[in-house]
């Protein structure tokens, strides 16, 4: 059985490897997570779901809970409004499209492809990686450029 510590993010031709990127250096740095590679299908999220094992999902990937029916009970967002209607004909999650950056809900994290750092920011908040002292801190350096005083 898959260690409970470890993170699997989906490769794809196309995948666009700095979207995911915050989030995983920091899960392995400060998460002590392993990160693992896996290949598309949809099967392993509903079982992941089911034991309410975290699924995050950012830019594209969103088009992959789409299609297996994880976003039509859950509050969520993606790239624009129109980007999984157009992309999913089985969509069915519009009435809990939230215009937002980042959302969480049960257990799946969405996010636009722009939003990097607050798709990380919400993966580390499900995943109780940080503080509430530590989150502000690494948001404001990433999200704001700045490095705050209780930093140095």
């Amino acid at each position: 059985m898959e260690s409970t510590r470890s993170i699997h993010v989906l490769i794809f031709d196309g995948f666009a490897d700095w979207e995911p990127a915050h989030a995983l250096a920091e899960l392995r740095r400060w998460g002590k997570r392993a990160v693992r590679a896996v290949g598309f299908t949809s099967a392993p999220v509903r079982r992941l779901l089911e034991t309410e094992r975290p699924v995050a999902a950012i830019c594209a990937a969103t088009l992959a809970l789409g299609r297996a029916r994880v976003l039509d009970e859950r509050r969520h967002t993606s790239n624009m409004r129109s980007y999984l209607p157009t992309h999913v004909p089985e969509y069915a999650g519009a009435a809990h499209y939230v215009e937002a950056a980042a959302v969480r809900d049960k257990h799946v994290i969405t996010a636009s492809g722009l939003a990097p750092v607050d798709f990380a920011r919400e993966v580390f908040a499900e995943l109780k990686i940080f503080g509430a002292a530590d989150e502000a801190l690494w948001y404001a350096m990433f999200k704001e450029g700045r490095i705050p005083e209780a930093a140095i």
